[in-house]
């Protein structure tokens, strides 16, 4: 083979080396752009899936920073509305009343406000976005089963991981983490959605 054909042929093997690098980096590219396009997609999905929810009724069971476990009944109607209802001897109770989300315990017969930047108000707002100055997405991951969600929300330390089913988009679970990494757990059970709730489940009790 002569010089010029060997080089003939090495300039045409760099050239469709190089053709080939910039085809599978346009792959890259295009499966990037279509992965991002897809969760996007998808987020929009769980927003509006969240936003068609008036009232939902569940059995909660909340695992603490401690492994200590804890049941009852989760209340939401929104807007403004939620009802976290343990179950006895627990005698706490988590209630919203005019837009105030207050801590009550029952059997000291004590009530405290919890503050405004407490994540739980995320579920009293009469639109939810997960893409507003308030909120901060940190993840976002779709597997077979469930879309994890994890953000920040209201500039708080610690972040909150909401868990949706992958076919209906329903609320499954919520894992609250502190800044020291201390995380409750929160699964819903027996969803029901739509149903009526009585004026007297979201009053405040009378503490005497």
């Amino acid at each position: 083979m002569s010089k010029f054909c060997a080089r003939y042929k090495l300039a045409v093997l760099c050239c469709l080396g190089f053709l080939g690098n910039k085809a599978y980096g346009s792959l890259q590219n295009t499966a990037h752009t279509q992965e991002v396009s897809s969760s996007v997609l998808t987020l929009s999905r769980v927003e509006a899936a969240f936003n068609r929810i008036t009232t939902l009724k569940a059995r909660f069971v909340q695992i603490d920073r401690n492994n200590r476990l804890a049941t009852g009944w989760f209340y939401l109607e929104r807007p403004g509305k939620v009802r976290f209802d343990y179950d006895a001897p627990n005698p706490n109770l988590i209630i919203s009343n005019r837009g105030h989300l207050y801590h009550v315990d029952k059997e000291l017969k004590e009530r405290s406000e919890l503050p405004q930047t407490n994540p739980l108000y995320l579920f009293l707002k009469e639109k939810i976005s997960f893409r507003t100055p308030d909120v901060q997405i940190k993840s976002f991951t779709k597997g077979v089963y469930n879309v994890r969600l994890t953000l920040t929300a209201f500039n708080e330390p610690g972040t909150l991981t909401l868990v949706f089913d992958m076919a209906t988009l329903s609320l499954q679970q919520w894992i609250l983490e502190d800044d020291e990494h201390h995380k409750t757990t929160i699964t819903l059970e027996q969803s029901v959605y739509g149903e009526k709730f009585s004026p007297r489940v979201f009053k405040l009790i009378e503490l005497s």
